[in-house]
C-alpha cells in the first residue's frame, strides 16, 4: 500500500500504528521563555488567529499526497478543541490556489490590524501540510516561496507569529529566520487574561532543508502532524498542569517523529526549529485542561495509548504514560476508541464525551480484543482506500454537432442541437475516464444535387473517453481521447422515400476540456473532433464531425 512521492513527502508502507515511544532522553529543548499563552482567553486582551492550509497536489513530478488536506482539518479541530484559538478567528484552506492563499493572508492582516486598533495584543498561528522543496510550498503547480511566506507573515503585524510547516525540505524556512533565541528569565506561564510581553516569531518544520517528510496509511496522516496534534491535545503536558508549552510540544514532536521514522530508507525525519523572539515566561500553546470536554488517564495506567475519533475516522492523540501521574487530553464532544497495544492483543475501551464533561478512563473499562477484530485498523484502511478512490462527476447540459461534407459528396448531414449527459471518474493523479451520451435533432439540405431536398436528421452518440485533467483548483484544463458510437437517421418529410436513411458507425476522436469547479459543482465546456471511414455498397466513404457540450455537474 505504500508509495514513494519523488522529491517530497513519502508514504510509509507499514500498517500497524507506530505506538512505541522513543527511548532515551529528550532531545535538546528550545531555551524559549516567553510571557504568553495561546489558550482560549478568559479576557479579550489577546486575539489569537489561525490560518491552517493543506494541499494534496504538488508539481507535475510529484505524486498527490493522500492525507495533507485531512491533516489540516485535524489540526483545526485540535487547536479549537484544546483551547488554541476561537472559531471566528480560525480559517482552514484545503487545496487552495496561490491567489487564494495570498488573499487569505491579506484578510488575516486586516483582521490583525482591527484587533490591534481595538487595543488587543495579537498572535498568528500558521500551519501548512503538503508538497514543498527548498524554495517554497507547492500549491498544485503553483509555488509560494519561503521568502514570500516569511514576508507575508511578518506583514500581518501580529506581535507573535508561530508557524508549523509539515512538508519536505521545509527546514529551509528556518534559514529565513534570524535565530537569536529569547532573553532568559524566571520560568513561568502567564494567566490567560494577561497581556503579551513577547514579540517575534517561531518556526517549527517537519524536516531539515534537505530531508523528505513522511505520511503513513497506518496512522492516516503524516508523522509530524500526528505527533504535533497529539502534543497540543495534551500528550506533551509533562508537568501535568493542564497546559502545553512550546518547549513541551517541541520535545514531544521532535522525539516521536524522529523515532517513528527511524526505519525509513532515506533516514529518520528530523524536525527543526528557529525563533526570533524577545520576552519572558513560557509560551503556552494550548490549554487542554480547559477544553470543552476532557478525557483523563489517571495514575496507575501505564504504557502507550492511542485515542481514535470514531466519527471522523482519525487519531486525535497518542500518549505515553508512566503510571505515576494523571494525563488529560482535550477533545470535542463525541465517541472515541482508546487502544493499548500488546504483542498478541489489544485492550480497547469506547467512551462518549458530552459538552463540558471531564471523564476518567480506568483499567476496568478496557476489553481484550484480537488484532483480527481491530476496528480502528479497519477504519484507517477504509480511509486510505477512499483517499485513493476517484472522484465521481455527474453532469447534464446542451450540445451541438456539425458534420463535414462526406468524401463521396453524395450526402450532407444537417447540424443538430440537443441534450448531453456524462458520468466521469477523476483520480487524484488527474486521470479521467467517462461515459457520455448525446441526443440531437436538426433540419437542412441533405442532397447537394437536389436544392429542395430538405431533410431532418436525428443523431445520437454514446462513447467512452479517457484523458487527463490539470491539478485541482478553481479552473482546470484537460485533454481526452474518445471512442464514440454515432447513429443518425435522415427523414425527408416532403418526399415519400420509404424508411429513413440510417448510418451507424464507430468514430474515434480527440477533445479538449475547460472547467470551473466551485465547491462540489462543475461548469464544463468541451469540444471534440471525430473522423471515420466506411464502405457503402462497395463504395468507400467517410464522415467527419465535431461536437461541443456545455454542462453543469455535481461531484462526489
Amino acid at each position: 500500500m505504500g508509495r514513494w512521492n519523488p522529491g517530497c513527502r513519502r508514504l510509509d508502507p507499514r500498517q500497524d500504528p507506530p505506538l512505541a515511544p522513543a527511548p532515551g532522553r529528550t532531545p535538546p529543548l528550545i531555551p524559549l521563555l516567553l510571557a504568553f499563552a495561546i489558550s482560549r482567553p478568559a479576557a479579550a486582551d489577546v486575539a489569537r488567529h489561525a490560518l491552517i492550509v493543506g494541499h494534496n497536489e504538488g508539481s507535475a513530478s510529484e505524486r498527490p499526497l493522500l492525507f495533507a488536506e485531512a491533516d489540516a482539518q485535524r489540526m483545526t479541530r485540535t487547536i479549537l478543541n484544546a483551547g488554541g484559538t476561537e472559531a471566528e478567528r480560525t480559517k482552514t484552506l484545503t487545496g487552495p490556489t496561490r491567489n487564494e492563499l495570498l488573499h487569505a493572508l491579506g484578510r488575516l492582516r486586516a483582521a490583525v490590524a482591527a484587533d490591534e486598533q481595538a487595543g488587543r495584543d495579537t498572535l498568528v498561528l500558521f500551519f501548512y501540510s503538503g508538497h514543498a522543496d527548498a524554495q517554497g510550498m507547492h500549491l498544485g503547480r503553483q509555488v509560494v516561496t519561503w521568502t514570500e511566506l516569511q514576508t507575508l507573515l511578518d506583514r500581518t503585524g501580529a506581535r507573535v507569529r508561530v508557524s508549523f510547516l509539515d512538508a519536505c525540505e521545509s527546514g529551509a524556512m528556518t534559514q529565513r529566520v534570524r535565530t537569536k533565541g529569547a532573553t532568559r528569565a524566571p520560568s513561568f506561564a502567564v494567566e490567560l487574561s494577561d497581556r503579551l510581553t513577547a514579540s517575534g516569531q517561531v518556526v517549527f518544520t517537519s524536516s531539515t532543508a534537505d530531508q523528505a517528510s513522511h505520511e503513513s496509511d497506518a496512522i492516516g496522516g503524516s508523522y509530524f502532524t500526528h505527533h504535533l496534534a497529539s502534543a497540543l491535545a495534551g500528550a506533551a503536558d509533562e508537568d501535568r498542569d493542564g497546559r502545553v508549552t512550546l518547549e513541551e510540544a517541541w520535545a514531544h514532536v521532535a522525539r516521536e517523529t524522529a523515532f517513528q521514522t527511524r526505519d525509513q530508507r532515506e533516514g529518520a525525519q528530523t524536525p527543526t526549529y528557529a525563533w526570533d523572539l524577545t520576552g519572558t515566561g513560557h509560551l503556552v500553546l494550548t490549554a487542554p485542561g480547559q477544553s470543552g470536554a476532557t478525557l483523563s488517564f489517571p495514575a496507575g495506567l501505564a504504557g502507550e495509548f492511542a485515542v481514535f475519533d470514531q466519527a471522523r475516522r482519525s487519531f486525535v492523540a497518542q500518549l505515553s504514560l508512566d503510571g505515576n501521574s494523571e494525563r488529560s487530553v482535550g477533545l470535542a464532544p463525541g465517541t472515541y476508541i482508546v487502544q493499548q497495544r500488546f504483542p498478541d492483543h489489544l485492550d480497547v475501551a469506547r467512551v462518549t464525551l458530552t459538552t463540558g464533561e471531564h471523564l476518567s478512563i480506568h483499567a476496568s473499562g478496557f476489553d481484550a480484543v484480537s488484532y483480527d477484530d481491530d476496528v480502528v485498523k479497519g477504519a484507517l484502511n477504509q480511509k486510505s482506500r477512499r483517499a485513493r478512490l476517484p472522484e465521481w462527476s455527474l453532469s447534464a447540459g446542451v450540445g451541438a454537432q456539425a458534420y463535414a461534407d462526406p468524401s463521396d459528396g453524395i450526402l450532407q448531414v444537417p447540424p443538430t442541437l440537443g441534450y448531453a449527459g456524462a458520468l466521469s471518474a477523476i483520480w487524484p493523479s488527474g486521470l479521467r475516464v467517462g461515459l457520455d451520451g448525446y441526443l440531437g435533432r436538426g433540419e437542412g439540405t441533405v442532397r447537394p444535387d437536389v436544392p429542395s431536398s430538405i431533410g431532418t436528421a436525428t443523431a445520437n452518440t454514446w462513447g467512452l473517453s479517457g484523458g487527463w485533467l490539470s491539478a485541482p483548483r478553481l479552473w482546470r484544463l484537460g485533454a481526452n481521447v474518445h471512442f464514440t458510437r454515432l447513429s443518425y437517421a435522415i427523414e425527408y418529410p416532403e418526399y415519400d422515400v420509404g424508411d429513413p436513411q440510417v448510418l451507424r458507425v464507430q468514430a474515434p476522436g480527440v477533445g479538449m476540456l475547460a472547467g470551473v469547479y466551485p465547491g462540489p459543482f462543475s461548469i464544463e465546456v468541451y469540444p471534440r473532433f471525430h473522423g471515420v471511414r466506411y464502405v457503402i455498397d462497395d463504395q468507400p466513404g467517410g464522415v467527419r464531425f465535431a461536437d461541443v457540450f456545455l454542462s453543469l455537474g455535481v461531484r462526489q
